[in-house]
């Protein structure tokens, strides 16, 4: 799982009211392919989104009333640019269905269906928070993304890989898998630095050149008695997931995990700089060998890992300013750490004028939060409503100051509470008896939404979603950190 999806699940954003609901539903239909991990569910009936095993971090979105041709098409090459495309076309709606339009298609549908309220707001945060702008030519991007999936020569969705290991080739596009028909492999380059980032042990054992740009697998060891010690410590089996926890739980978790290692790397070759513009990833787990994919087991074959510890191997990939392939002569490479959440202190309000005084754990400063707007919302009623069952509607929205003001990005109030399930709707009682209302692919939890406001330094957030409104409700601040100082390693 990439270090960016993870970041987006400590953030705890329900991404419900733009189209991607959280089910307990595993692969009910045929055409979902084998090796699917489902990230959540669409408005229209078995419409599910997915990522796919041998696919890397592509996101595809999972059609039955498309037929077996079409049940299965991509949407985005990664999280980051899922969430990117939705900014563009407002909903997963438009984007599930964008692959069959021409570009002025694409532009009508989007102009005529606006967000609404509840979606703008949700819209701004995410491009607040996962610092993220609308993707800039979206219908080229879509047609190009499809264009390459029809291009691929993979087995079949649900065959099993064949029990002669394939060469270790490493391509620009797509995953660990193959590439596209028309790409050649990279030139691998070999550079073996191991070096020690805050106490971790990490290994870059090649750097692989292409017509493209660069691709670099950052391996990082994570000893076994570390990730034994935090399944005994959380009680995890195989089958466990984020639902099975509160929402405390589930943020001290994520700080946790000791296969989340986020980072973002920027490379420098020559006398110019590299930002990655996507990855793929991949871990190795000792403690459940029989769930890791085939893709890290030939990783582990090549780079000659121990099996006895666990692995998080991470694919970044540099494409190149310029027109022509530079001479690497001199390359480095800098890993800026992802932020982690600390909770903290919660509270409860009776409305505008009260003040919580809290302390920043990150800097040890006194701050001060005043509310200036504390009421009672409503969803828009045409998005409780869905196809299958109501949605809950009801829910608290706050606007509030901090003085002295924090870092953009420090201070993140949520609810302590998760929303309530929707209500089903007449003959449909039995189908979806463990559907919620949640994050894509994580715990459901709670809703926190950025609203505009009158004042540059305001702040709003939004509590959990219910059928009835609540008379009080009980807040939560979380705060980010950077886990480490950021760290340069010389390639060439």
């Amino acid at each position: 799982m990439s270090s960016f999806y993870q970041v987006f699940l400590s953030r705890h954003i329900d991404l419900a009211p733009l189209g991607i609901i959280r089910r307990r539903e595993k692969s009910p239909h045929r055409c979902t392919p084998k090796g699917a991990v489902i990230l959540g569910w669409g408005r229209a009936a078995g419409v599910h989104f997915c990522r796919i095993r041998g696919w890397g971090e592509m996101i595809f979105a999972v059609n039955p009333s498309r037929g077996e041709t079409n049940a299965v098409r991509p949407l985005a090459r990664n999280f980051r640019d899922l969430l990117r495309l939705i900014l563009y076309t407002g909903s997963m709606d438009a984007l599930e269905q964008a692959w069959l339009w021409d570009r002025a298609q694409l532009e009508a549908y989007c102009h005529s269906h606006p967000p609404d309220k509840a979606q703008r707001a949700l819209l701004r945060r995410v491009a607040v928070e996962m610092d993220l702008t609308p993707m800039e030519q979206p219908w080229r991007y879509i047609r190009q993304l499809n264009d390459e999936f029809d291009s691929l020569k993979p087995p079949a969705f649900g065959q099993s890989p064949a029990s002669r290991p394939a060469p270790w080739l490493v391509y620009f596009q797509g995953g660990f898998g193959p590439g596209l028909r028309h790409e050649r492999a990279s030139r691998e380059i070999p550079v073996e630095r191991r070096f020690c980032w805050h106490g971790e042990t990490w290994y870059i054992p090649a750097v692989y050149a292409c017509g493209a740009g660069l691709s670099i697998d950052f391996l990082h060891r994570i000893p076994a008695g570390q990730i034994r010690d935090f399944v005994a410590k959380w009680r995890l089996t195989p089958d466990s997931e984020l639902d099975d926890f509160t929402v405390d739980e589930q943020l001290q978790i994520e700080a946790e995990q000791p296969f989340n290692v986020g980072f973002h790397p920027r490379l420098q070759v020559n006398d110019r700089f590299l930002d990655a513009s996507q990855g793929c990833g991949v871990c190795w787990n000792p403690v459940y060998p029989e769930g890791n994919e085939a893709d890290a087991q030939r990783a582990l074959r090549h780079y000659r890992l121990d099996p006895q510890d666990g692995w998080s191997i991470m694919r970044c990939r540099f494409p190149w300013k310029a027109a022509c392939r530079p001479k690497l002569k001199r390359l480095f490479v800098t890993l800026s750490a992802d932020e982690v959440a600390l909770p903290g202190a919660c509270f409860t309000t009776a409305g505008s004028g009260d003040r919580v005084f809290f302390t920043d754990p990150v800097s040890g400063g006194a701050h001060t939060l005043t509310i200036h707007s504390y009421q009672p919302e409503r969803l828009d009623a045409a998005f409780q409503r869905s196809v299958r069952q109501r949605m809950p509607g009801c829910f608290v929205s706050m606007g509030y100051t901090v003085s002295p003001p924090l870092p953009e990005g420090r201070l993140v109030v949520t609810d302590t509470v998760k929303s309530d399930p929707p209500h089903f709707l007449p003959g449909d009682e039995g189908n979806d008896a463990c559907c919620a209302v949640g994050i894509i692919g994580g715990a459901d939890g709670p809703v926190a939404l950025f609203l505009s406001g009158d004042q540059s330094d305001m702040q709003y957030a939004a509590s959990a979603l219910h059928h009835e409104p609540v008379d009080s409700v009980t807040w939560r601040m979380v705060f980010y950190r950077k886990a480490k100082e950021d760290i340069t390693v010389p390639l060439i």
